[in-house]
């Protein structure tokens, strides 16, 4: 049965340099160029379908009946070579959101049918242009947070869990038919099948080539980013600190000791590398108030779950006593001492006492400015020394892991049969298992359930 064709807007609903609606199916030329003008006049005759040719971009203009929308450039891209397998048009308009949904609408009305999420690079899939372990990468590069996780999203695009899959499939069809042949002509090729070879192939080719894969890791940072936690004692200046490094007024500020109660969080990007900020509640030893007391244990719960801390402290009016517990509580993780206040004349020289944990020191001042880019220096460093170095490989996502630990464990049973003497027909269902399992991970096979759960992760016109 005939697809129907689809469109989407490809770009982001947000005011951009171009704005990007995408077709694809039998009629995705034919509906783009019904709506597309190689004139500045809506009567001129327009660009016909068989002279459209693909790979090639034409400038033109969008109307609505007679009244000019855009001016707009149309690209061809015929089956099969497109994104999809299909055929493809994509019109590029001037990148507001009125005018890109206008040029949407208008196809739509002429004939095609909304997209749904995912659904282009669901087509691809289906139509055997890429398998699943790409479809999921594509989805992977949209969702990066670091150059690292691009590398390998890229890595992954390009096929490399693809191959590593085939050729695991490929060594097992290779046994699975020695194994087959000696079962169904037994009485002619006798002695021309080992068990134990057999054995010895699934664990010196086999198991070490799955245990590789199994071996890569994923990018070390998380989709968010690496977890900064700002802590200290009350009215150290840790919310105007937030502020400062997300560059927006996120969190409420004033010269009343306690004003935080919650945690506020923010996410930006340093250097490429992802953060996200989270101001606490001042911890000071005792409190009467039972909402500042549970604002500071939330506060010490975000300490725990950290990765850096940033324990601000006012260089000003220096640490007493009492916050050397705090400071602490703070080494527990890496973290950074953050001399605030440092531009007033009370602030110079300030360091904690050396029988305090050793921590690098930052002196800023968060009201202005001072010191905060070599602080975000160093927090990059912090969490480039944390990360496990990239391989630049592609690495199992989690729906892969899965499978090729239910693979590993079906080849180790087929393996373990085979020394132990059981006849070949038994023990050859282990090995259909365990390449079962590796056709899950490429896609063949795979159900609704499991394509739908897989492809509503991406936005619509992807």
């Amino acid at each position: 049965m005939e697809r129907s064709t689809i469109a989407a807007i490809a770009t982001p609903a947000a005011p951009g340099g171009i704005g990007i609606v995408r077709l694809s199916g039998p009629r995705a030329v034919a509906i783009a160029l019904s709506v597309f003008s190689s004139r500045p006049d809506a009567a001129a005759a327009s660009l016909s379908e068989a002279g459209a040719e693909s790979h090639r971009m034409y400038h033109g203009y969008v109307f609505d009946d007679d009244a000019l929308v855009d001016e707009v450039l149309l690209v061809v891209m015929r089956a099969p070579r497109s994104y999809t397998g299909e055929d493809v048009a994509e019109i590029h308009t001037h990148g507001g959101p009125a005018v890109v949904s206008a040029v949407c609408d208008l196809v739509l009305r002429a004939g095609a049918e909304p997209a749904a999420p995912g659904e282009f690079t669901q087509r691809a899939f289906l139509n055997g242009r890429i398998d699943l372990t790409q479809a999921e990468a594509v989805a992977d590069m949209i969702e990066a947070a670091s150059i690292e996780q691009v590398k390998a999203a890229a890595a992954q695009v390009s096929g490399e869990i693809r191959q590593a899959v085939s050729g695991l499939k490929q060594s097992l069809a290779g046994l699975m038919a020695e194994m087959e042949a000696a079962i169904e002509f037994d009485d002619q090729v006798e002695g021309s099948f080992s068990p134990e070879k057999a054995a010895c192939r699934i664990e010196t080719e086999v198991l070490p080539c799955l245990q590789d894969l199994l071996d890569r890791r994923r990018a070390t940072e998380a989709g968010r980013g690496a977890t900064v936690v700002i802590a200290g004692p009350p009215n150290a200046g840790k919310s105007t600190l937030l502020n400062r490094l997300l560059g927006t007024d996120r969190a409420l500020v004033s010269e009343i000791p306690g004003t935080t109660r919650d945690l506020v969080d923010g996410r930006v990007w340093v250097s490429g590398t992802p953060f996200v900020f989270t101001d606490t509640a001042g911890l000071r030893p005792d409190s009467g108030d039972a909402v500042e007391a549970m604002g500071m244990a939330r506060a010490r719960t975000a300490m725990d779950q950290a990765d850096l801390i940033l324990f601000v402290v006012d260089a000003a009016a220096g640490m007493g006593p009492e916050s050397g517990a705090l400071f602490c509580e703070a080494s527990a993780k890496p973290f950074v001492v953050v001399a605030n206040k440092s531009d007033l004349p009370e602030a110079r020289g300030f360091m904690p006492p050396s029988a305090w944990p050793a921590a690098p020191v930052v002196h800023v001042s968060a009201l202005h400015g001072l010191g905060i880019k070599e602080l975000k220096n160093l927090l990059v460093r912090m969490v480039g020394e944390q990360a496990v170095p990239a391989s630049g490989r592609a690495a199992p996502n989690p729906r892969h892991r899965a499978a090729l630990v239910a693979c590993r464990e079906a080849l180790v049973a087929a393996g373990a049969a085979l020394k132990n003497g059981v006849p070949a027909d038994v023990a050859v269902l282990d090995i259909r298992a365990a390449v079962d399992r590796l056709n899950e991970i490429s896609g063949e096979g795979a159900g609704p359930t499991v394509l739908d759960a897989i492809f509503e992760r991406f936005c619509i016109g992807k």
